[in-house]
């Protein structure tokens, strides 16, 4: 019985391995195709299969399948919740969150992450609560909901500060500076943004300080500021056509290169 058992174990592991390595190539396609070659088996495995019924999920909602991502994502759910693997079980709430607001169920999404967040709060993990919270603040800003918005994203800030994830911090700067111009405050909007570039800058995020200066920029369009404007334009530009040129080079590596 135990040596049963092993040999469903490693299947599940490797299993688990190769949609992962198809995920990663975004191979989304074959990742639900694989799946579906072998679902029948973890149906009848007898040991718990969170982790690749919550790849399956992922793979099925790149592709846009959202109801088989949303059925696969609940097994992946009373699956994690046999296992007692907490932490998967958050991940798979902010999954299912993801594919609920992809269905345009707001409320339920909401809840999803809400769930995301408490599970790991609960655990301490305090990476995944700061990524619950950054989620579900992008939630409210879909809905147009800024002050709810901004509220979760300054919990998520002050995470973020206690992680010292300076990548996060930009990161959030930048997102509070934009949620800031949507409601007119530009004056909080421009401390933010200015922030968000000069940590973008240590980091060497050409994209991210480029989003920095296009917003500033943009929020001295609207104060007529037309010279600053035209500056924070000008720093963007060749930060933008870098970014692109790092993006194509690395396509084309992924493609090409004996070691991908």
């Amino acid at each position: 019985m135990k040596i049963e058992k092993k040999i469903r174990e490693d299947f599940l592991d490797s299993m688990l391995h190769y949609l992962e390595s198809l995920m990663s190539k975004k191979d989304f396609a074959g990742a639900v195709k694989y799946y579906e070659s072998y679902r029948t088996e973890l149906h009848k495995s007898g040991i718990a299969a969170g982790a690749i019924y919550h790849t399956a999920s992922k793979a099925y909602a790149s592709l846009t399948q959202l109801q088989h991502a949303l059925k696969t994502a609940r097994l992946a759910q009373n699956s994690a919740t046999a296992e007692g693997s907490q932490n998967l079980l958050a991940d798979i709430f902010i999954t299912i969150g993801s594919i609920l607001r992809d269905m345009s169920e707001f409320k339920e999404a909401e809840k999803a992450y809400r769930d995301a967040e408490s599970i790991f709060r609960r655990n301490d993990s305090l990476e995944g609560q700061c990524r619950a919270l950054n989620i579900l603040a992008g939630l409210f800003f879909k809905q147009a909901d800024y002050n709810n918005a901004l509220s979760v994203l300054i919990d998520a800030l002050e995470i973020a500060k206690k992680l010292d994830d300076k990548k996060k911090l930009a990161f959030m700067m930048g997102n509070i500076g934009r949620i800031y111009t949507f409601t007119s405050d530009f004056s909080e909007a421009k401390k933010h943004l200015l922030t968000s570039i000069e940590l973008s800058e240590r980091l060497g995020n050409s994209l991210e300080t480029a989003r920095g200066y296009l917003s500033v920029g943009y929020i001295y369009l609207q104060e007529a500021d037309y010279t600053k404007a035209e500056t924070a334009f000008e720093n963007a530009y060749p930060l933008i056509i870098r970014s692109e040129e790092r993006r194509v080079g690395k396509e084309f590596r992924s493609r090409w290169s004996p070691y991908h």
